[in-house]
């Protein structure tokens, strides 16, 4: 018998969920809500449907020259969500993406926001000007929009065992910010907002148990497989933008 179960965070309040209809009373205690932190293994972002427009790199070495219009891919990675953080500059994959789960209705699907990210590029893009006649490089770093507000998403978790189950996060937009950082100069081009995408990812594992190397807040470890081993997960968008996550790991 599947079952579903919902998850509730109202008013940043630790709440709690009453798993219905289960069989047995070990199977019927709340699933606290919370916040669920991941690391960023790896991915890419894509903008090819959203392309960066021609003269937006202006550099002051570049400024007798019109930049390309870029509509390739850029390769990321994890990176710490505190700079400050001795350990998490150690420690640079264990990044957090966090989702909260905040204010869901009575039935239907439990809505979402992302919280946190902080990804950038394993390598530097390539940037061309006057039609591909010169190029140089830009490093990318991408947080969350500080000037607008994250849009909700869906999740829905849907217990299949005594022990856990699967999730799909239906939809999770994404409205980040870039900081463009040219290779050599260090000069900085901001863009805040970014244009919006729409990740999701269907039947990702998740457990009751949370072994205590696991970064979570209460008893739901996300994208984790029986006897508490970590599976990395893909998070997708249209036009080839995707995060692969995994459990983060406690720093220490």
């Amino acid at each position: 018998m599947r079952s579903r179960t919902r998850r509730t965070l109202v008013a940043l309040v630790m709440g709690g969920l009453v798993i219905a209809g289960l069989p047995s009373p070990a199977l019927a205690g709340p699933l606290a809500a919370g916040t669920d932190r991941y690391t960023t293994v790896s991915g890419k972002i894509s903008f090819s449907q959203t392309p960066l427009p021609q003269g937006f790199f202006n550099p002051p070495n570049r400024l007798s020259s019109i930049s390309d219009p870029f509509t390739g891919t850029v390769d990321i990675q994890g990176a710490p969500l505190d700079i400050s953080s001795t350990a998490a500059m150690k420690v640079a994959r264990l990044v957090k993406v966090r989702f909260s789960h905040m204010l869901p209705s009575s039935s239907g699907p439990i809505p979402i926001e992302m919280v946190a990210l902080s990804v950038q590029s394993t390598h530097p893009i390539t940037v061309t000007y006057g039609g591909g006649t010169s190029s140089d490089q830009w490093n990318v770093i991408v947080r969350l929009s500080q000037v607008v507000p994250q849009q909700r998403g869906e999740m829905d978790i849907t217990r299949t065992s005594r022990d856990g189950g699967t999730f799909d996060y239906a939809s999770l937009p994404v409205t980040p910010s870039y900081f463009f950082v040219q290779v050599g100069t260090g000069f900085v081009i901001p863009l805040d907002p970014g244009p919006t995408f729409v990740l999701s990812a269907f039947a990702i594992p998740w457990q009751d148990t949370v072994e205590k190397f696991i970064d979570a807040e209460r008893r739901f470890c996300p994208s984790c497989s029986e006897g508490g081993g970590q599976v990395q997960s893909n998070l997708t968008a249209s036009g080839g933008t995707v995060l692969t996550i995994k459990p983060a790991l406690k720093l220490g």
